[in-house]
């Protein structure tokens, strides 16, 4: 076991040496590369809420929480929630459209079959349909690149 034994108020206490390796690396982040300098300072203000729980998510990672900041920050994995409600709302608004283009299908569809004959205005509803399926993929693939 690493450390060195000091005397605190009549008790043998085992100090960790300061050089100790950690499980998983350091706590702060490494030094900046040999030439390069972190001039660049951002201020973040915080509510307590926030504090607490970013305070929390860091203690478990066993990282300050600045580090615990900036790599969040440069993980091009994270999803900012902005971006899912942008990513939501296309989809809700394309629903939508979904919707109002079936229901116009179907009423097109009725017509037909009461009266026997095909509608003009089922050319422009196929064309409407067509028209939303490039836009419904290419909402699905933004939010699978999210």
């Amino acid at each position: 076991m690493a450390g060195s034994l000091r005397w605190d108020e009549g008790m043998v206490v085992l100090v960790s040496e300061p050089r100790e390796h950690r499980l998983f690396g350091r706590k702060r982040q490494a030094n900046a590369p040999s030439g390069e300098k972190r001039t660049n300072r951002h201020v973040v203000k915080l509510t307590d809420e926030q504090e607490v729980q970013i305070g929390a998510r860091a203690a478990v990672r066993d990282v300050t929480i600045p580090r615990l900041l900036v790599e969040a920050a440069m993980n091009e994995h994270v999803v900012i929630s902005s971006e899912w409600k942008a990513a939501a709302a296309d989809l809700m608004d394309l629903r939508s459209k979904l919707g109002y283009t079936a229901n116009n299908i179907n009423q097109l569809a009725k017509f037909a079959n009461s009266e026997g004959r095909f509608p003009a205005e089922a050319e422009a509803a196929l064309e409407e349909y067509k028209a939303l399926l490039p836009q419904i993929q290419a909402a699905v693939a933004r939010v699978a690149a999210l």
